[in-house]
């Protein structure tokens, strides 16, 4: 827990079989917290409560990788 009362708990990668989810990885090496972080603590601001998950795009860019956030999901996911 945090002093504004939130905590990490994992990102983890899909697993995809063409279109079809089988599972996820964990550890995996991309953090997109600086991405993620401000939108979950204006989500908990708001009244967000418990646990929820960002599904996010990993985008290969040059020697870096940008993160681009898809959608907020509000509940325990495949991941979780």
């Amino acid at each position: 827990m945090t002093a504004d009362g939130l905590e990490r708990l994992a990102a983890t990668e899909q697993i995809l079989g063409g279109c079809v989810h089988q599972g996820n990885r964990f550890p995996v090496p991309h953090a997109p917290w600086e991405c993620v972080e401000p939108m979950a603590k204006w989500l908990h601001r708001e009244g967000m409560k418990r646990t929820f998950a960002f599904d996010v795009a990993v985008v290969p860019k040059g020697s870096g990788t940008d993160y681009l956030v898809i959608e907020c999901n509000p509940r325990f996911n495949g991941a979780s």
